[in-house]
């Protein structure tokens, strides 16, 4: 996949193959390491529900949310810089409208649980909106990588 998506960059944008390279090989990782350190929040999340809440250190939960807020903007920012250079073949409108939402609500979810409903204030809101989390990040990261690769 990434291989097909790189040989037809390379044709297509002359002048500006390795840069693309470059934040391609750069988005890629940055996705792995984002599904990653959502992952492992999901999983430090449900740790510390099974804590009593006066001996609960959520540094390490605040870290990795922290974490995947600034990934997904870098990932964000790349696709922004890969499409103004003229990087991308042909968009499949269909997948993208797939995409859209569950994208769309993994970021407002993930920044609604950071910064408004957090655990500690509204830990029932908190876990709904981690349910909403862990639903739509397969269907976004599967639909993001395969709009990116092409296909």
């Amino acid at each position: 996949i990434y291989l097909k998506y790189t040989v037809y960059c390379r044709e297509t944008t002359e002048g500006l193959p390795m840069l693309i390279s470059t934040l391609e090989t750069l988005f890629i990782l940055g996705v792995v390491a984002d599904a990653l350190v959502s992952a492992l929040l999901v999983l430090e999340g449900r740790k510390l529900h099974t804590i009593p809440r006066v001996l609960r250190d959520t540094r390490t939960h605040h870290a990795l949310a922290t974490t995947a807020l600034i990934l997904t903007g870098a990932a964000v920012g790349i696709v922004e810089a890969l499409v103004r250079l003229g990087g991308f073949p042909k968009i499949d409108w269909m997948l993208f409208y797939v995409h859209l939402p569950f994208a769309v609500t993994w970021v407002v979810t993930l920044v609604l649980m950071r910064f408004v409903f957090t655990g500690e204030k509204n830990p029932r809101v908190h876990r709904k909106l981690a349910y909403v989390f862990m639903g739509a990040t397969p269907v976004a990261a599967i639909t993001g990588l395969m709009l990116f690769c092409g296909y």
